[in-house]
Formats: C-alpha cells, structure tokens, sequence
C-alpha cells in the first residue's frame, strides 16, 4: 500500500502521524477558527491539481523562472505509481503542465529536484513487484528529460539493511545529492550520497557519530555545502527511547564540518522525540522547522522552530500551537519580506477528526508576526513550501475527505498579484437607420366624362340602329403583393453585446 505520510511527516511517536485512513467529522474545527491573520499574505491563487489518476501525492516544491514546480508520485492504484510532476506560472497560477514519467511496478517519490537542463531528478522507493511475498524495496533515482520521459533510473546498495531514502537537493555540476536512513535496529544510521548527471556515484558518506542517525532532509547551502537534518539518538540501544533533533553539516565533499543535537522542553517537562523537518539560511546562520513530541502519553505534539548561528550553535527556540490551544507540526520554512513563513499542518484534537494547513510568520527572533490557520478553506495536510521569485510563496499538499488523502494541491500566497487583464471594450451598435416613408400618393379622380348628346336621327322606316359599348380599364398595380423596403428594414436587428525566546525556551502560543 501507499504510505498517505510524506517524508516530513513520518512521526515515530505513536498517535500523531496523518495517515490514510482517517476519519473526518468536516464541520469540525476546534482552532480552525482562530489566528492573527493581520498582516498575513493574501491568497494569489489556489489549483487543485486534478488527473486521472486514484492516487496522486505531491511530496516538494521548487521555484525558479518564474514557475512553481511540483514533484510527487501517481498512479491509478497504490501497486502502480510513478514519478510526477506539475508546473504553473508562479504569478497567475495559469500555464500549468503536468507529466507522468512510467516506469514498471512502484516507484514512491521522497523527493523532488529540477536538473540543470530541464529535466528532473526523483528519488524514491523503487519495487518491481509489489503484490509478491519476496518483493524487495531498492532506493532508486529517475532521471527525466524536459518532456517528463524516463531519460535513466538507477538503484544504489546503501551500507545498512532496511534503508529508507528521504530526500535529495542538487548537486554540483548537473548531479544530485540523496539521503536516507536504515530503519533497522541494528546500525540505525545516516547514508549521504552524491551523483553525477548520469546517475554514477561520485562521493558518499556515512553520517554515524551517534547511536542513530535519522536524516529527514538535506539542503544544499548558498556557499555549496551541505545541511543534513533530522533526529538522532545517544549511547545504546537502551538509551533509545528519548530522540534529539539533530543537524550537520557537510562540505561539497561530504566531509563533516559539525554535527549538534538539539532538545526542547514542553510544558515543563521533557519531551521524547524531536524531529528537524526543514531547514532554510538566515543572515547570522540557520533557521530550522520540526515537530516535539511530549513524554506524557496524554499530551499534544508541538511544532518548533530553532535558529542557530553559522556553527550550529541556538539563538533561539520555540515550541508553537496552532490558535494557542491546537497540535501541529512545522514540516517547512522559507524567508518572506523580513522575516520567515513557517509551514505545516495542524493534528486532529477534541472534537476534530481532521487537520488544517496551517502557517506562521515570524521574525529572526521567532515572535509570531501572522498566523493562519486553514487559509484554503478545506481540511488539507501540506507537505511542502517554497519561496517564488516575486516575494511570495508557494505550498502544496493534499485536500483530506471522508476518506483520507484526497485531490492533489498547490497554493501561492503574497508576492506580485496577477495581472486582471483589461477588459475589451464593447462595441456600441450603430442604430440601424430610420427610413423616411415615402409619401402616399393622393390618387386624383378621373373627370367624369360630359356625355355627348346624341344627335337626334330620324327614324328608319324599317329598323332600330344599336350604340356603341363604354370603354373599361383593366389594368392592376405593379407593385403586387410581398415586402417592400420598410418590410425588409422592420426584419433586421442590431445586437451588442510566534513570543521570543533565548537558549533553552519553554512552550510558547
């Protein structure tokens, strides 16, 4: 089956993970209908990316020339899914292209990233046959060219059983550079890979300085390096139970420069599992998104955000909830205006069975500027945002219904309005001119005539003499019956037409 939890969203700890198999009460929002919208970025244009396809997820999102680009999987059944992608003008929402690259069995997309010529790398879950009992799951790249066909896939050995990739970010000179993690509880650690245009590995690296290394992402820095981010757990394996988030850092080469773990407290206690989800540069160093799980059973996840200097070291931490009183997660942060957007979900609490997109501005010191809480108006679960060109910025995810992950989405918000084209003006008509009737002419009478007497005869003697007949006339009018002009005139017709805290903070609004 199709796990309905991107990348981003897997959440170890019990009860919070979104899942497929949700239930949903839609008239239920508990926090839906609260947060500081003042000063927030309007909506630009929403898309529901509709296909033929049962299943569709978009996992990222990119940005560049002026268009969004989505990356994903679909496929007409969850045995049969294939690398995905779909583009729209980033200011309009309009232009939009959408392309299926088709590869035989299940491919599972983690990640997404544009190529240097057009085309695009998929990272994934490749299996070829899905259905038997012997199927085996290989972490596999597709690489397609500008038109969206297969131009090569490749499968790679990873180090450690049961591996997982996650995520990938571009690479120097045409490559790519893929992560992932083992699941198994044996060497529970970290594979970072760097690959050429042609999918040949160039360099790679284990990341297994701690017990476990879980790597959710990796990011390429301005400067060429690389950030890889996730959780990680100390000592041994019965030390496993309390995961920090965790962050390195890498050069061009895959050399580790520094590698920190990071904690937060939540509502006064200790929290089990911290998660880092994204990460995005800042002037003085980083900015990191991610979810805490609490260590009581009975209390909600909250999502965090931690910026740190260029060594890794905390500025700032804060743990948020969505209208002060929700659960959620941050899976994304991307910069806007003077600040930053973080980007989520909120989890399902109280009377709600469904989660909302949900998203924050906040400044380099993490006080809450904005909130929205479901700014697409429908129960939705993001996966991903991103920063377009014109100061805005663009997120998708999937819609929910009754029955879990539903149509595809993509949204952009702030940044240039669309252009509202001048409307042609309407043509006013001409009248048709009036004619002028054409007077009736008075008919004149024809004199009657002064008969002529007749000259008295004498009688014959023998016989009566007979007169003449009367002329008559005869003639009828040439005009004769139908339409004349004034009748052909009257037939035609005209038409016309988040509160600021330094170091080690506590649970925050």
């Amino acid at each position: 089956m199709v796990d309905d939890v991107s990348r981003r969203g897997v959440l170890l700890a019990g009860g919070a993970a979104l899942s497929g198999g949700i239930a949903t009460k839609l008239g239920s929002r508990s926090a839906v209908a609260r947060g500081d919208r003042d000063g927030a970025p309007a909506i630009r244009w929403q898309a529901l990316v509709e296909n033929d396809d049962d299943v569709t997820r978009p996992v990222s999102v990119r940005a560049d020339d002026g268009r969004v680009h989505v990356g994903g999987f679909s496929g007409d059944e969850s045995d049969d899914t294939d690398p995905w992608q779909f583009g729209a003008d980033a200011v309009r929402g309009t232009d939009r292209t959408g392309t299926t690259a088709y590869v035989e069995g299940q491919f599972l997309t983690e990640g997404a990233v544009p190529a240097a010529d057009g085309g695009r790398f998929f990272l994934g879950r490749y299996t070829a046959d899905p259905g038997t009992d012997d199927a085996t799951t290989e972490p596999t790249v597709v690489r397609t060219t500008a038109d969206g066909e297969v131009d090569w896939r490749r499968a790679y050995e990873p180090p450690f059983d049961d591996f997982r990739v996650t995520d990938v970010t571009p690479g120097t000179d045409s490559g790519a550079v893929f992560v992932g993690y083992s699941e198994a509880w044996r060497d529970p650690n970290t594979w970072l890979v760097a690959v050429g245009g042609d999918g040949s590995v160039r360099w790679q690296r284990r990341l297994d300085e701690f017990y476990a290394t879980y790597a959710w992402g990796v990011q390429r820095t301005a400067s060429g390096s690389y950030l890889v981010y996730g959780g990680a757990r100390r000592g041994s394996e019965r030390d496993s139970g309390r995961q920090s988030g965790w962050v390195a850092k890498v050069g061009a080469d895959g050399e580790p420069t520094w590698s920190k773990l990071y904690r937060q407290r939540s509502a006064g206690e200790a929290s089990d599992f911290h998660y880092v989800e994204d990460a995005a540069e800042t002037d003085d160093g980083y900015l990191f998104a991610g979810y805490v799980s609490p260590a009581a059973e009975d209390a909600e996840g909250r999502a965090w955000a931690i910026s740190t200097d260029a060594a890794g070291d905390r500025l700032y931490s804060a743990l948020r909830r969505p209208g002060g009183d929700g659960a959620g997660e941050f899976v994304a942060v991307v910069p806007h205006g003077d600040g930053y957007v973080l980007a989520g979900s909120t989890f399902p609490t109280g009377d709600a069975e469904v989660g909302y997109a949900w998203l924050r501005g906040v400044d380099a010191s993490l006080s809450s500027n904005w909130e929205l809480i479901d700014p697409l108006d429908q129960p939705s679960v993001l996966t991903d945002a991103v920063a377009t060109g014109d100061g805005g910025f663009a997120v998708v995810g999937n819609h929910l219904n009754a029955g879990g992950w539903s149509s595809p989405l993509a949204a952009k918000l702030g940044g240039d309005p669309a252009e509202t084209p001048t409307p042609t003006p309407t043509a006013t008509p001409t009248p048709w001119p009036t004619p002028t009737p054409t007077p009736t002419a008075t008919p004149t009478e024809p004199p009657t005539e002064t008969p002529t007497p007749q000259p008295t005869t004498a009688p014959a003697p023998t016989g009566t003499v007979e007169s003449a007949p009367e002329s008559q006339s005869t003639a009828a009018s040439e005009d004769g019956p139908g339409f004349g002009l004034t009748g052909t005139l009257a037939a035609l017709g005209g038409s016309a037409l988040l509160a600021r805290f330094r170091g080690e903070s506590t649970d925050g609004n």
